[in-house]
């Protein structure tokens, strides 16, 4: 008896799943993924930046300390750096806003550098930085600027500091004191970069693309989309009578599989692009986050078909709750200060429970709330 309703709960499983290759909605949103992810892609390989710095240098011929700097700025994601063949080029590009500021660096680098060490005054200064206006954004572009630079300058401070405060090394030449500064083993990792359970994080799984950082939370919405889509089909198999045969008190449960044998569809595609990214670093964290977001996606959309009582109310909300989630929670940016808002909404669990074990477990908790509230729901209207 068990061995016969197990087989007729599979094959009837398998009927709806291959009912929704037949629905247009159901395959534009799973077409919707792989588009995204292409699109974050092949936006991430072109030149981006929240900022744009103009570059250039003074004299004919680029100093090959110049050149040095200037491939050790260009490390950086975040800044986009036009190289210009003249500061007059340079100031231009920020004249017409096509840069936000210019660094002139002056002919003949490194000894520029060393006559500013020597005698520390505007007149010596080797670099000049042209801004429009003094802003708060282009001051913390400066400390970029001033960390790179300062590396190159080690060196000559380092010496000048012997020379004025050791006169016992007198007598040392400048090469052998170098020769002893750069074999010194020093330890440069000055920060250890953990997630919020204390991992440390190896340099490769810091420097993603900031460009890809929102795919998650995108994707995590499309899924929400296909849920709330899925409450919709719903409704109607229920006007239809499709499961007119099934008992009112085990229909909570028929629903929460529909739901699942169409997220589940829309998950192994989410996660195969986020394969197909880069961005899965733990296999069994990533599983166990999809199969919790998919109960708790359905929980959510169970409870909003609920609340919305019919097809059209359904209809109405489900596009804005699409741009609620992903203005609320932590897609493009994250409002903490409207954290309990955005742990009402389910993509907030996705796209911190791989950094998180406690929103696995949150997860599992939201789930439970929504299943109790549509039970409670049912009653109240004789649903069940």
């Amino acid at each position: 008896m068990a061995m016969r309703k197990l087989n007729r709960i599979l094959q009837w499983g398998i009927m709806l799943w291959k009912r929704l290759y037949k629905k247009a909605t159901f395959l534009l949103l799973m077409l919707i993924i792989p588009f995204l992810v292409i699109a974050y892609n092949t936006t991430a390989q072109e030149d981006s930046g929240v900022i744009t710095v103009a570059l250039a240098h003074r004299g004919d011929e680029m100093d090959p300390l110049t050149r040095q700097i200037w491939d050790d700025l260009q490390q950086s994601e975040l800044i986009y750096y036009i190289e210009c063949d003249s500061p007059e080029d340079a100031r231009e590009l920020v004249r017409s806003d096509k840069a936000q500021t210019a660094w002139i660096f002056d002919e003949d680098l490194e000894a520029s550098i060393y006559n500013f060490i020597a005698n520390r005054n505007r007149r010596n200064a080797f670099l000049t930085i042209v801004e429009p206006k003094d802003r708060t954004l282009l001051k913390m572009m400066r400390e970029v600027l001033s960390g790179t630079v300062f590396a190159h300058c080690t060196d000559q401070l380092y010496l000048q500091y012997l020379r004025e405060n050791a006169p016992e090394l007198n007598e040392v030449s400048d090469q052998q004191l170098l020769e002893y500064y750069h074999n010194q083993n020093f330890q440069h990792d000055l920060f250890v970069i953990t997630d919020v359970e204390g991992n440390i994080q190896s340099e490769s799984e810091t420097e993603d693309n900031y460009l890809l950082a929102p795919v998650r939370g995108m994707l995590a919405v499309v899924v929400a989309l296909a849920a709330l889509a899925t409450a919709l089909y719903y409704i109607r198999d229920e006007e239809s009578g499709t499961f007119a045969l099934v008992p009112l008190r085990a229909r909570l449960w028929v629903e929460l599989g529909c739901q699942l044998i169409s997220i589940v569809n829309i998950l192994i595609v989410v996660i195969a692009s986020l394969a197909f990214m880069g961005s899965i670093q733990n296999w069994s964290s990533e599983l166990l986050s999809a199969g919790l977001y998919a109960l708790c996606t359905a929980a959510f959309a169970m409870l909003v078909r609920r609340l919305c009582v019919g097809i059209r109310g359904l209809g109405m909300a489900t596009p804005i709750l699409v741009v609620v989630m992903l203005v609320l929670c932590p897609v493009f940016f994250d409002l903490a200060m409207l954290r309990q808002v955005q742990l009402l909404l389910p993509p907030t669990y996705f796209v911190f429970g791989i950094y998180s074990s406690k929103y696995l477990l949150y997860m599992g908790i939201y789930v439970l709330i929504c299943l109790v509230l549509c039970r409670l729901l049912d009653r109240i209207t004789h649903k069940a």
